[in-house]
């Protein structure tokens, strides 16, 4: 708005790169750039960069209101191995890409939102202390 009003700039996408992510690279954004405009079904679909959630994430537990522990995708965890679990993500917070009247309202997390997939070493979200240490383990590494 400020740009419309001051600079007489319009623009119909936003991105926005939030500072708690500092692994992202500059390739990543022209990825998730590329991508979304080359998966994109509809002007209305947004983007969300994500990583892969272990395999594991099958026999994730949640207390039920008896205070014991159920499976969260009961169906799924007895007929799969563990190995053999179709892919879930994780959103990492790191790209979020959509068209400017849902950027306003910050709605990037729709039904039709497209995965960025991104690798796990570039996908740390600075929310602790420990996170923090571990992007500057992270980022010594790839020095």
């Amino acid at each position: 708005d400020w740009l419309a009003q001051n600079e007489g700039s319009s623009y119909d996408y936003v991105i926005m790169l939030q500072p708690t992510s500092p692994l992202r690279s500059s390739k990543h954004i022209d990825q998730a750039i590329e991508h979304y405009f080359k998966n994109r079904k509809t002007e209305r679909d947004t983007l969300v960069s994500v990583t892969t959630a272990p395999n594991a994430v099958i026999w994730l537990l949640e207390k039920n209101t008896s205070g014991y522990i159920d499976l969260c995708f009961p169906a799924t965890a007895h007929k799969l191995r563990r190995q053999a679990s179709p892919e879930y993500y994780l959103p990492n917070g790191v790209i979020f890409l959509g068209p400017l009247g849902r950027a306003r309202k910050r709605l990037f997390y729709t039904a039709r939102t497209l995965p960025f997939v991104m690798p796990e070493n570039a996908s740390v979200d600075i929310d602790t202390k420990e996170d923090f240490t571990r992007a500057l383990e992270l980022f010594n590494l790839q020095k």
